[in-house]
């Protein structure tokens, strides 16, 4: 199997790829800030709050929520020289071989640990810092149907 692709990432994926990654400390985030919330609707229900304190409760629980969204997106924009480039990535039955103008990785396939599915990618986890993504579009059908083929076989 040889499978060539060629494609320029994009803000969007690129968000969506690293949120999904990340998904577990993003719902604690999201988890602690509708606690806070939650406190601040109960303590002016009961009186136990002033109207002023639940009102900072309220804000910072939406603010907890939305904080590593927000981050995220403000780190992909700060840094959108590096996000938004061309790769080349090539797979073949040895392994994954990605190409960017200031990144260069190979990787065998006994150094991926899983592979995640989504929509419109598949993510190549090879570990907490290195991720490979080829996006589908960039591949035509019959490349999908190898490149799932291959990946079936492997799990």
């Amino acid at each position: 199997m040889q499978i060539s692709a060629h494609y320029t990432r994009d803000l969007k994926r690129t968000y969506r790829v690293n949120a999904r990654l990340r998904r577990g400390a993003f719902n604690g985030f999201r988890v602690l800030g509708g606690l806070l919330v939650l406190l601040a609707g109960l303590g002016a229900w009961s009186a136990a709050f002033s109207v002023g304190t639940a009102v900072f409760y309220t804000v910072v629980g939406i603010l907890v929520c939305l904080l590593p969204d927000g981050a995220l997106w403000l780190n992909l924009l700060r840094n959108r020289e590096v996000f938004v480039v061309d790769v080349d990535v090539e797979i073949t039955d040895r392994g994954i071989s990605s190409r960017t103008p200031i990144q260069s990785t190979t990787i065998e396939w006994s150094m991926v640990r899983r592979v995640l599915e989504t929509g419109d990618c598949w993510i190549l986890i090879i570990n907490r810092l290195q991720v490979v993504t080829l996006y589908k579009a960039a591949l035509t059908s019959l490349q999908r149907d190898q490149l799932t083929a291959f990946l079936n076989t492997r799990a």
